[in-house]
């Protein structure tokens, strides 16, 4: 005999069967909203993060960038600004120290002259090296070393020994030798080549 309190539906199912389905279908539904919901959540802050370091490392480039311009901008000021570095000796002569070394050109034998003294005659005897920085300036100076000697010999004859025994008196000496070298190279090289003539021994008697 049926239950009173039931009571079939045309197809003939109990309505407590059709309740309990839609409940289990809603809840489905609101289950597959709420995990759609949290996917779309979760793949919008996957990207926001990942598109920001792109930005902070395109903007670092470019500060990098903008950081080495100014450097090299800056160089190239204290460059043309710089006054190159050239030497002047007391010659007269430019040279460029940094770059070539001094060679040295010893005139043998030594010069030895009669000088004219108060009482008598007296002798000077000079040892006569020529310093120059010009890569070819030895060779020149070997192949006029002949009208060099010539002329210091001549300067030399023409000294007092008065004038000669005091350091004034030899530096002065120097310099006119000096001059004298630096006229014969000029005149047949067409530069004065020699830097200093340095007197290596100076004996006067």
């Amino acid at each position: 005999m049926p239950d009173r309190n039931e009571h079939p539906d045309e197809d003939g199912k109990s309505k407590p069967k059709v309740n309990k389905l839609m409940i289990g279908l809603i809840l489905f539904m609101s289950l597959l909203c709420v995990a759609m919901i949290a996917s779309f959540y979760m793949i919008m802050k996957m990207q926001a993060p990942a598109s920001t370091p792109q930005a902070e490392v395109v903007e670092a480039s470019k500060n990098v960038a903008d950081s080495a311009k100014e450097h090299v901008a800056s160089k190239e000021t204290e460059k043309a600004e710089a006054p190159k570095a050239e030497k002047v000796s007391d010659s007269g002569v430019k040279s460029n120290k940094a770059v070539l070394k001094p060679q040295y050109y010893k005139l043998k034998p030594s010069i030895v002259v009669n000088i004219p003294g108060v009482d008598k005659s007296r002798f000077l005897q000079v040892d006569v090296e020529l310093m120059t920085r010009n890569s070819a300036g030895i060779e020149n100076v070997e192949a006029y070393a002949p009208l060099i000697r010539n002329d210091l010999i001549t300067l030399f004859s023409t000294q007092k020994y008065d004038d000669l025994v005091t350091v004034e008196g030899k530096e002065e000496l120097r310099k006119k030798a000096l001059e004298i070298v630096q006229k014969v190279m000029k005149q047949n090289t067409g530069e004065p080549v020699i830097e200093q003539v340095l007197f290596t021994n100076f004996v006067s008697q």
